[in-house]
């Protein structure tokens, strides 16, 4: 994957990333924040709806096991607001239960652990819709 291509669709947008799991979350902000132009984070979907009712984001990157609030109840939350959102969920589990469950909310669903190729390659097409 051509690095200045994903530079050049993704340097003004923001991302949130919600993870429960610290060295994760820490893991995914110091990839992206030399991607996005802003990065934030959130322990679970609980804090995530906080920040997002702060302010848009262009991305939301959720995991889907996660307590208080799961990536699941959090993106039906999100599609509640808006329908356009850009979301992309993480599980650990390649489960076709959360694929069914994701289908009806136009989530792209990425799987633990994850290749930052497959990273990139999913965050290319959908940062070209927001162009």
């Amino acid at each position: 994957m051509d690095l200045e291509k994903i530079l050049a669709l993704t340097k003004n947008l923001s991302v949130l990333v919600v993870e429960d799991e610290l060295a994760l979350r820490e893991s995914f902000q110091f990839l992206l924040q030399n991607l996005f132009a802003e990065v934030d984070t959130a322990e679970d979907g609980q804090e995530a709806l906080s920040k997002i009712d702060e302010r848009d984001y262009d991305i939301v990157l959720t995991d889907l096991s996660m307590p208080r609030m799961s990536g699941l109840r959090l993106v039906d939350h999100i599609r509640k607001k808006s329908h356009s959102q850009i979301v992309i969920a993480i599980s650990a589990h390649d489960d076709k239960e959360f694929a069914e469950a994701l289908a009806p909310y136009n989530v792209k669903l990425l799987t633990k652990p994850l290749e930052m190729d497959e990273l990139f390659e999913t965050l290319v097409p959908l940062c070209e819709q927001l162009r």
